[in-house]
Formats: structure tokens, C-alpha cells, sequence
């Protein structure tokens, strides 16, 4: 027999739905942000091959003591100042990426906080 307390009223069913498309849209923005951040790594460790064959040598504690050494010499702050002024300068297009992240976009009326 069901009782009157187990029936879910619309409101509740409504919440209840809200819900899930939020759990559904936070779970779909993390895999997209996962499967960038993991093109990027290997657009990097190819990059790393290509230019230093013998990256692979090297365990992490050693690249913990090569970039910071790199990153600090003026060949690469000049170089890193240039391409960002390049960027700057020209109206980089939306990729195909960043425009499936705005269509996948949390709405702004969801929410974490009950009220």
C-alpha cells in the first residue's frame, strides 16, 4: 500500500530532475576540461620529443631542476613576451573547444547552495 508521504510531489520531482541535469552538466564540464587538459599534455610531450629526444631520459625530479633554470633564462621571457603580444595584437577566433564549453555551460540558476 503506498502511503501519502511516499508519493513525490511535482515540486519535489521538479528538484529532484533539477538536480540531476546539474550533477549531468558538472560531470560533462569536467570531462571536456579532462580531455583538454589531456590534449594539451600530449601536444607538450610530443613538442618535448621532437625538439629534446632525450626528454625521456630524465625522471621528475630532474625536470624539477631543468625547467625552473630554463624558465628563468631571458631567451624564453622574450620569447613568451612575443608570442603574447602576438596574441594580443590579433583576434584569436573561439576554437572548437572553448565554443563546446560555452555550449555545455552550467545555467546560472543552478546551484550548489540549498536555499
Amino acid at each position: 500500500m503506498i502511503k501519502k508521504n511516499d508519493i513525490m510531489t511535482k515540486e519535489e520531482a521538479l528538484v529532484l530532475k533539477k538536480e540531476q541535469e546539474l550533477k549531468l552538466a558538472k560531470k560533462k564540464a569536467n570531462e571536456s576540461k579532462r580531455t583538454h587538459e589531456n590534449h594539451q599534455k600530449y601536444m607538450i610531450g610530443g613538442a618535448m620529443k621532437k625538439y629534446f629526444p632525450d626528454a625521456l631520459l630524465f625522471e621528475e625530479k630532474d625536470w624539477n631542476r631543468i625547467i625552473p633554470v630554463v624558465v628563468a633564462t631571458k631567451e624564453f621571457k622574450a620569447i613568451i613576451a612575443e608570442i603574447e603580444a602576438e596574441n594580443e595584437e590579433e583576434e584569436v577566433p573561439d576554437t572548437a573547444h572553448e565554443k563546446e564549453l560555452e555550449e555545455r555551460a552550467i545555467p546560472e540558476d543552478f546551484s550548489d547552495e540549498k536555499e
